[in-house]
């Protein structure tokens, strides 16, 4: 599939979704991430798996801030783009958000859900990522 190319470089594969409120539990269950998008100085990370194509700028994924309570939800590709962490000691100096190139992702969003429950942050860790997909 041939990315949706979106502002400031995050992109999504064609395949878009009605949202997830439009979609029947089961087939929220069955979606799969597409991007990482991250906090380059943070813990903060969101998986995306579908955008609204109402109006391209409402994604649902698994949203972690880094506070512990990470959640399936929705966040607006505009907030993620303008999102800027400032960084000591010169602290006027804001770093955007990052999409991860690299992701690959192994598990249903379902799965990533369960594990970052589990674990109170998205994990990648295969083991915690198995766990939470047997159940345990």
């Amino acid at each position: 599939m041939a990315p949706l190319l979106l502002e400031r470089g995050f992109s999504l594969p064609a395949r878009r979704c009605a949202g997830a409120d439009l979609l029947k539990r089961q087939q929220r269950d069955a979606l799969w991430p597409v991007v990482k998008i991250f906090s380059p100085v943070g813990s903060a990370t969101w998986l995306i798996a579908s955008m609204n194509p109402q109006d391209e700028n409402t994604l649902y994924g698994l949203c972690d801030l880094g506070l512990g309570y990470p959640e399936l939800g929705y966040v607006q590709l505009s907030d993620l783009q303008s999102t800027t962490v400032r960084v000591p000691p010169a602290g006027s100096v804001g770093i955007g958000l990052e999409q991860d190139l690299y992701f690959k992702p192994s598990h249903s969003l379902s799965v990533y859900a369960e594990a970052a429950r589990q674990n109170g942050a998205i994990t990648d860790n295969p083991r915690l990522l198995d766990a939470a997909q047997d159940g345990g």
